[in-house]
């Protein structure tokens, strides 16, 4: 799930990964912060409201950035350019990774915080696609695409360290799986967008073109590991 965060203590919520940032920027009286509080509940502060302008924050994701604003119509190859220009921060010479490389590892952490092997790998290949050596322009980092201020959140020292960062991806995730009850395409569409953007739609998918693609991707890839999972 992303720019535009501050660190005051508490993840500040403007999006939560991070790729090319687009539209207007929210001024902090739009921010949303979520924490945990000395017993282990969930704990949100600051009103999700839009600005004067009517443009809410910008959010990216990975190696999709994502545009959250006033929906202005944006040309057919905008996806193609965001990817180039992210390819240049990977660089050509990066190995690509196998998909498996890290299924120990995602199977260990994403047991220990209960949650679904499939969907956290899934965010992982739309995110990074197993690239740990992945860095957005915008500072995203890993595999998960985590950015500075949500790696402090859950205490990841190096944020391109594979394990540490699928340790601070996936305690991130569980986070808004219970933020949202456990509904899976919500905390997907936060994790992508924010928890101030899903929140302003009522608790739905907000209707941005790029959030709404990310959702179903991420969704497609967890049912192909899940019948990897089941046949392996």
């Amino acid at each position: 799930m992303l720019p535009g965060m501050r660190w005051t203590g508490a993840l500040v919520i403007v999006g939560l990964s991070a790729g090319i940032a687009l539209g207007v920027a929210a001024p902090a009286t739009d921010q949303v912060s979520l924490s945990r509080n000395g017993s282990g509940g969930l704990r949100v502060a600051g009103p999700a409201r839009p600005s004067d302008n009517g443009a809410y924050e910008a959010a990216t994701s990975g190696i999709y950035g994502q545009a959250v604003g006033n929906l202005r119509p944006r040309p057919a190859d905008k996806h193609a350019v965001r990817r180039a220009r992210y390819s240049r921060y990977l660089g050509g010479s990066v190995p690509k990774p196998h998909p498996s490389s890290y299924d120990p590892l995602i199977r260990e952490i994403s047991g220990r915080h209960r949650v679904e092997y499939a969907l956290v790998k899934a965010v992982i290949k739309t995110e990074s696609n197993f690239n740990p050596h992945a860095v957005s322009p915008k500072g995203a980092r890993g595999l998960m695409q985590l950015m500075p201020a949500t790696a402090r959140l859950h205490n990841v020292r190096n944020m391109l360290a594979p394990r540490d960062n699928i340790e601070g991806g996936v305690k991130h995730l569980r986070m808004l799986l219970d933020y949202y009850s456990g509904n899976v395409s919500l905390a997907l569409a936060a994790y992508n967008a924010g928890i101030g953007a899903v929140d302003r739609c009522g608790r739905r998918v907000p209707p941005y073109r790029e959030t709404r693609e990310y959702v179903p991707r991420v969704l497609l890839h967890r049912r192909s590991y899940s019948r990897e999972a089941v046949e392996g």
